[in-house]
């Protein structure tokens, strides 16, 4: 973590540019759990087997085994703000079976889902050194829309909060 930290963040960077800066930081770093994508046991050309592990669950998961589903990398994000300074809370939806955050800028909450700007492809897996921000410092009302196929829907924050218009 401190590693993750001493790369993402440096003197003079903005709140946004910090915020940028960790979300495309464990995109880079991470990828979502092979075992998890594809329901099981799972084994890559390359040889490397997944199987259950719940470090896939924590903060751990990102920093140490670069390997993670959505809570850990929601997780991962919030202590990467908490260590920025930046008011930042976990948000989940049942319904999805998915977890994100929201970040507090100049005032005003906005959504971020690392895990959703962490592209894979069916079959092969994370893209590496790729990241999206369809669903990156958006407003409620955009994370409803979506993006023309992914949407959010009926998540819960930890105090709450609502995002107004987008940044």
């Amino acid at each position: 973590m401190d590693e993750a930290v001493e790369e993402c963040f440096k003197p003079g960077m903005t709140d946004l540019e910090k915020v940028v800066a960790a979300h495309d930081w464990i995109v880079l770093n991470c990828q979502y759990d092979p075992y998890i994508a594809h329901g099981g046991r799972y084994t890559t050309a390359g040889g490397v087997t997944y199987g259950e592990n719940d470090n896939v669950y924590t903060s751990y998961g990102v920093f140490v085994d670069g390997n993670a589903v959505c809570q850990g990398y929601a997780l991962a994000f919030k202590v990467l703000m908490d260590r920025a300074g930046i008011p930042c809370c976990y948000v989940s939806s049942e319904a999805m079976n998915h977890a994100w955050n929201m970040v507090q800028l100049d005032g005003n909450w906005y959504h971020v889902d690392v895990t959703w700007g962490d592209p894979v492809n069916i079959g092969t897996g994370d893209i590496a050194g790729h990241v999206d921000r369809d669903f990156f410092i958006k407003s409620d009302a955009e994370f409803v829309a979506g993006n023309g196929y992914n949407r959010h829907q009926d998540w819960s924050t930890e105090y709450g909060y609502t995002c107004g218009e987008t940044y």
